[in-house]
């Protein structure tokens, strides 16, 4: 009873944005397709499913932040950083729809 009053709870109060849709993609339901470094294949694959109209919801973490409790440049600095690795891409999709966008993700581009 519990968890489900906080599942509702929290239904209520995380609403993810899509294309004037509200959805719901709660950290307990979704499965990540892609993590990386790379901004080309994190819109790529944004992109994909999109067309494909599959719902996603993605995150990106600076990972050359100065922050109090976990950072690099806060400890030793930004010198000699490759700023390729500055950000690191996340996307998930509802787990109900992870085979489908991982089978459309991996050929996209046999299909066109």
């Amino acid at each position: 009873m519990f968890v489900r009053n906080v599942l509702s709870f929290l239904s209520n109060v995380i609403p993810i944005s899509y294309k004037g849709e509200v959805f719901m993609i709660f950290i307990l339901n979704r499965k990540e397709v892609y993590s990386g470094f790379s901004m080309e294949e994190f819109s790529r694959i944004k992109d994909i499913l999109s067309v494909k109209g599959i719902k996603y919801d993605f995150k990106i973490v600076n990972r050359s932040t100065s922050s109090g409790f976990d950072s690099t440049r806060g400890r030793i600095g930004s010198m000699g950083e490759n700023l390729k690795y500055s950000y690191e891409y996340y996307i998930y999709v509802n787990k109900n729809d992870y085979d489908d966008a991982i089978f459309i993700i991996n050929n996209y581009n046999k299909q066109v």
